[in-house]
């Protein structure tokens, strides 16, 4: 199998393979960090993301445990705004709750991005054209990177208690087994449909532009 790397800012997709292992392309954590489009970070409100980043992770004691205590916290954020107003920013995500799975992504990629993690959106995907997407969220720590998916609250977890990657998944597929998407409780969404995007390696790699500091 080939693969499909775009240019630095390209929306094009990256094949990472076929769920068997024998048909994995090798690649490196360097060209899939720099793969993919760019979008700014919204800086302005920086100070209230650091105010939060440090609230939610008081008491931790790992990077794990800061990561996981804000993928859970943007998690609880799935409800019908108060206000019922428009969700515009991570910001609004964050105080007003949403009932969308798009802005939880980025409201908790906004989040380790403020707590100085190296992050990405990764919109993941079937092969056929014109498939379901849905956007998860890889952060960089402990030297590779862990997935973690904030609109359903499910992280994947290997034999030796760490949170996967998306290559991980993808050459271990029994760790999407074990994901919870069945019984997330979500009206509306495709979350039966998602491990088998978690298995097809298609997927699209946005980092923010610039760092918080």
């Amino acid at each position: 199998m080939e693969l499909r790397v775009p240019a630095l800012d390209s929306p094009g997709p990256v094949e990472l393979g076929k769920v068997d292992a024998a048909a994995l392309v090798e690649i490196s954590e360097t060209t899939l960090r720099n793969a993919g489009r760019t979008v700014p970070f919204d800086r302005e409100n920086l100070e209230w993301y650091s105010g939060v980043v440090a609230a939610v992770t008081t008491g931790c004691t790992s990077d794990q445990e800061r990561v996981v205590a804000l993928h859970t916290f943007v998690a609880g954020r799935y409800a019908r705004p108060a206000d019922n107003r428009a969700v515009e920013t991570p910001r609004s995500t964050i105080e007003a709750g949403t009932l969308f799975s798009g802005p939880l992504p980025v409201a908790f990629a906004t989040l380790a991005h403020a707590a100085n993690y190296d992050t990405r959106l990764v919109d993941i995907s079937g092969p056929e054209p014109g498939a379901l997407e849905h956007t998860v969220v890889e952060v960089f720590y402990d030297g590779r990177w862990h997935l973690f998916d904030p609109a359903f609250g499910i992280v994947a977890i290997n034999d030796i208690g760490e949170v996967a990657n998306l290559e991980d998944l993808v050459r271990h597929p029994s760790l999407v087994d074990r994901m919870p998407y069945a019984a997330a409780v979500r009206p509306g969404w495709s979350g039966p449909e998602i491990p088998a995007l978690l298995r097809s390696g298609v997927h699209r790699v946005t980092r923010f532009r610039d760092v918080p500091r």
